[in-house]
């Protein structure tokens, strides 16, 4: 089943800087999905620093890198 990319996350909206955006486990769930699948194949540096996606967030995140191609730099300070 194909499902539609979330329009929050598609390449034309993802935002590079997302420090102090309160993005919470729920929303990081959804962009470590984004990001498993390359959804934005030209994104190579994101800032999630300053937003409290916990643990569980984190260790999707890191889920995500392991197929994720193009981000070189995650920078999750202060979370």
């Amino acid at each position: 089943e194909h499902s539609t990319p979330d329009p929050m996350f598609t390449s034309v909206n993802l935002k590079r800087d997302l420090n102090e955006n309160r993005i919470k486990e729920p929303g990081v769930l959804k962009l470590a999905a984004a990001l498993q699948t390359n959804c934005d194949s030209s994104l190579t540096a994101l800032n999630l620093s300053r937003n409290p996606i916990g643990d569980f967030g984190a260790q999707h995140l890191g889920v995500a890198l392991k197929t994720n191609s193009t981000l070189t730099s995650l920078n999750l300070d202060r979370n």
